[in-house]
């Protein structure tokens, strides 16, 4: 499954489902704002949403995006328990990574994927 993360001080998951990698394409976008917390959409519909993961504060440290991997090696994000880790690395394409400073509406969403 996708689990998008936010970490602070501890970590807030979003859960989507499972999706293919091979013959077809899926876009996936998540988003985080103080407003709406954490949410996931996959191919332009919302699937997933923390709305309690409002709260984000600098590390003071530099900040990792990671896809595909966790940067332990280990095939997990922080805090996942055993059960709930990945068999191994992402095996598939990905394409036309984007990073916003803003967080995207659900209509932004949707025309992107619609392009």
């Amino acid at each position: 499954p996708l689990v998008p993360q936010l970490y602070n001080l501890g970590s807030a998951s979003v859960w989507g489902p499972s999706i293919p990698t091979s013959p077809i394409w899926s876009h996936v976008v998540e988003t985080w704002s103080s407003t709406n917390g954490l949410r996931l959409y996959v191919n332009g519909v919302l699937v997933s949403t923390v709305p309690s993961a409002t709260v984000y504060s600098a590390s003071n440290v530099q900040d990792f995006i990671t896809l595909g991997n966790s940067l332990s090696g280990t095939y997990t994000c922080y805090g996942l328990s055993l059960s709930e880790r990945a068999p191994g690395p992402f095996n598939g394409d990905i394409d036309d990574f984007r990073v916003y400073s803003r967080e995207l509406t659900a209509a932004n969403i949707y025309t992107i994927y619609q392009s």
